[in-house]
């Protein structure tokens, strides 16, 4: 099977943004969030960065972007996301060097005050069509025996 999208998300507690065009997310959660607190728990602040890159052409539809959380079935956060053109300021070239040309997305989601139920992952994806693209997923878990709170 033919790999027309793919993508990655990034988990952060917060952004800032910088000059140049830069953003810094800070205290990113590379595998899980562990929490030493009883659900249901409010996470006060989640920045998920999300990247996502297609084929040119690959997708008649605009992508739809959707956050799920541990629990619940359907999506807490769903956006149509309009593609940026090949020759729009936002896509001005090829992304690879093989002559193929690359829509590229990129979306900072910010959250305040996200209640998760019970324990689970936080998923984003992004779906064009019948096509669902598994963009990442945080596991949001409780701390394990001998696990410490950091100071």
């Amino acid at each position: 099977m033919e790999r027309n999208s793919w993508g990655v998300s990034l988990f952060a507690d917060d952004v800032r943004f910088e000059a140049g065009g830069k953003i810094s997310l800070l205290g990113i959660y590379m595998i899980d969030m562990v929490v030493f607190s009883e659900y249901p728990l409010l996470i006060p602040k989640l920045v998920i960065s999300v990247r996502y890159c297609e084929l040119f052409g690959a997708f008649k539809e605009d992508p739809i972007l959707r956050v799920y959380l541990p629990g619940i079935g359907e999506p807490v956060f769903e956006e149509t996301i309009s593609r940026p053109q090949p020759d729009a300021p936002t896509q001005p070239y090829p992304l690879t060097g093989d002559g193929e040309k690359i829509v590229l997305i990129n979306l900072l989601l910010p959250f305040e005050g996200i209640q998760i139920s019970e324990e689970g992952s936080i998923r984003v994806r992004m779906q064009c069509g019948d096509v669902v693209t598994p963009l990442g997923r945080l596991m949001v878990r409780a701390a394990r025996p001998g696990e410490q709170m950091p100071p």
